[in-house]
């Protein structure tokens, strides 16, 4: 039997997709790339996947220029269109005997898209490309879903958002979903929370409160707001009630994990176990100016919205970024813990990034936590977690 590992176990590499365009013109998604393989390169290999022999060595520029060593870092010709790894990189599964498969999803741009369009097809082979490479064999299912979805403890629980399971494969109930990802991932126990938070809501849905739109969001992807850093222990995201009445973005995310909360209380692990569950701090909404040219501005310009809004030709909207401090990255000896305070920002921020760097040093002690500022690609919809997938080292036999 294969599993899902914990992302705390060995790991031989962590994978990266180069950006192909830019979320918000000035504001390049390459600097957060370029401050995650400082931060790991020497702890884990880097794969980077890139377009051809001279991306590569702008690459390797940018990097010697950044005095990284390149001893731990390999490119590899992937076509890809977007930077979302956890998402359309290899999913690695491994056996007790040590050997390893890619899951092979289905892939429809996070429901944006039919699975047929060009661009979805472009980024469903992402994995068997990657599979292929580097001679690991995959496991094909016919669901559509993300790896950003999916959070493990690696020893038989798995945390998904049935929003999002079921907006992706509305063929499915979720019995019949709850059944395919027991297969592929080796799971006992698939615990199951209603929804997401709602600066990750489909940005097709309809627009926030104050008119704000959401970045190309996915709907609820647990990576956003609730980790595994044991196999008991939970970390869920935590909206307090002065944000909630002083926010109304934050008061439609305060209830839904309430009912998350819920659900958790009310879940076990794969033994019959409960969970204990540790609240961590929630960033403050964070708003950007989009404008024609932008990456995300004309992604959004061309949908339909369910509540009728219209983004009118060339008129700037404000979208609501993407920003989750449990989108964190653990990987050897490191976890990489997105920041948010600058200068001119309120102290709140800066107690903030202090309180969750504390938490994630309470739970992984031996591991060095490395502040990482997000943002460039937060502004896409997505975060640190989002752009990486790792691949666990293989077991001895």
């Amino acid at each position: 039997m294969f599993t899902l590992p914990a992302e705390w176990e060995s790991q031989e590499s962590v994978w990266l997709g180069w950006p192909t365009y830019e979320n918000i013109q000035g504001r390049p998604s390459e600097a957060v790339h370029l401050e995650i393989i400082r931060a790991i390169t020497g702890r884990v290999r880097v794969d980077i996947a890139i377009h051809d022999a001279d991306q590569a060595e702008q690459v390797r520029n940018l990097l010697r220029a950044r005095h990284v060593s390149l001893d731990h870092v390999r490119f590899h010709t992937i076509p890809h269109e977007d930077i979302w790894f956890r998402d359309t990189g290899p999913l690695f599964v491994q056996s007790a005997m040590g050997d390893l498969r890619i899951i092979d999803f289905g892939f429809n741009r996070w429901g944006y898209e039919p699975a047929s369009t060009e661009g979805c097809r472009n980024e469903e082979q992402v994995d068997r490309l990657i599979a292929k490479r580097i001679g690991i064999p995959t496991i094909k299912s016919d669901m559509i879903l993300e790896g950003g979805a999916l959070e493990s403890n690696g020893a038989g629980t798995v945390i998904t958002t049935e929003a999002v399971v079921l907006q992706r494969n509305p063929q499915m109930i979720r019995a019949e979903a709850e059944a395919e990802l027991k297969r592929l991932l080796g799971a006992r126990q698939i615990v199951w929370v209603p929804c997401g938070v709602a600066e990750d809501d489909l940005a097709f849905k309809g627009v926030l409160p104050g008119g704000l739109f959401t970045a190309i969001a996915v709907g609820g992807h647990v990576d956003e707001f609730v980790r595994f850093v044991d196999s008991r222990t939970i970390l869920l995201a935590e909206i307090s009630p002065q944000e909630r009445d002083n926010d109304p973005i934050a008061a439609i995310s305060f209830d839904r994990l309430q009912l998350i909360e819920q659900s958790l209380k009310s879940a076990t692990d794969a033994e019959g176990r409960p969970f204990t569950i540790v609240r961590a701090p929630t960033p403050s909404t964070l708003v950007e100016t989009m404008r024609p040219g932008d990456g995300v501005y004309d992604y959004l310009a061309a949908l339909k919205y369910e509540d009728g809004a219209v983004i009118k030709d060339g008129k700037p909207i404000k979208v609501v970024l993407s920003t989750s401090y449990l989108n964190f990255l653990v990987t050897n000896e490191i976890v990489l813990c997105p920041t948010y305070w600058k200068p001119g920002r309120s102290d709140t921020i800066r107690e903030k990034d202090r309180r969750i760097r504390d938490l994630v040093k309470r739970f992984f002690p031996t591991r060095t936590v490395v502040p990482i500022d997000p943002e460039n690609v937060n502004i896409g919809g997505g975060g640190i977690h989002c752009i990486t997938q790792n691949q666990p080292r293989r077991r001895p036999r």
